[in-house]
């Protein structure tokens, strides 16, 4: 793996030399139309779930003079989890296909797809809680806990996502470097799964939405083609089957082709 990042870094290297050494291609050519693109690169991402099933096993009630029942005490199960994943990928592959509109700006349907390599870690808790209903407010007692454990090891991620963005060519009407430099932002919906190896809980995961911010310069290497470099974050969230809280965020950094 370590290899494979080198290998990225460089082409990386070469895609900035070689289009320093076509400026000349850069000037006279303009935004327009449909296009289509294809990015390559490094990714981190740190990913957690967190949460607590809750099930109720009794319940005691009062009469009132009205006659209506007021909760009085609970007894109720719970489970708690916690899930971390953090790893690299090599790579991270998006695609987008979209159009111009105007010189500026551009707007794209988008797909990203990514596995990671890392370390994954959970925690699972089983408790039985008393909570009784008093004038002052809920109290909680603890009746049990059982089932607590603990787990760290090698763990593989995935990372998936389909989206619409928006470009902005902000410099368009310059000349010098800055002229194809970009910042992008998606929105759409996304989908976050880690397996931890040897585990018996192994597998965990949530579905969502996300969005993603972006800065980029492309150089043209010909009337209709680009290569750029750039950087991006983006920040996914949702819940799985347990309505568990799931957040991950993610660092990128990309080499891109976009044909016009």
């Amino acid at each position: 793996m370590k290899t494979l990042k080198k290998l990225i870094l460089i082409l990386f290297v070469v895609a900035v030399a070689w289009a320093q050494n076509v400026n000349d291609l850069r000037v006279p050519y303009t935004h327009h139309g449909s296009f289509s693109s294809w990015a390559f690169g490094v990714s981190y991402m740190k990913s957690s779930l967190e949460g607590v099933k809750r099930e109720t096993k009794d319940v005691a009630c009062s009469v009132q003079p009205d006659g209506s029942s007021t909760v009085t005490a609970e007894y109720v199960v719970e489970c708690e989890r916690r899930d971390d994943f953090s790893g690299f990928s090599a790579p991270q592959i998006d695609f987008r296909y979209g159009s111009f509109v105007g010189k500026a700006v551009a707007l794209y349907f988008g797909f990203t797809g990514a596995l990671y390599w890392g370390e994954g870690s959970y925690f699972r808790e089983n408790r039985g809680v008393d909570y009784s209903h008093e004038p002052d407010g809920v109290k909680k007692n603890l009746r049990y806990a059982s089932g607590t454990d603990n787990y760290k090891d090698d763990a593989v991620g995935v990372f998936g996502s389909l989206g619409l963005g928006i470009s902005v060519y902000p410099f368009y009407k310059w000349t010098t470097e800055l002229k194809d430099m970009h910042v992008d932002l998606a929105l759409g919906g996304g989908a976050t799964v880690a397996k931890i190896k040897g585990a018996s809980d192994n597998t965990n995961g949530f579905m969502g939405f996300f969005w993603r911010f972006e800065v980029a310069k492309d150089w043209w290497v010909s009337e209709d083609c680009l290569m750029g470099i750039g950087f991006s974050y983006t920040n996914a969230f949702g819940t799985d089957d347990y309505d568990s809280d799931g957040k991950d965020h993610q660092f990128g950094l990309f080499f891109r082709i976009t044909r016009e």
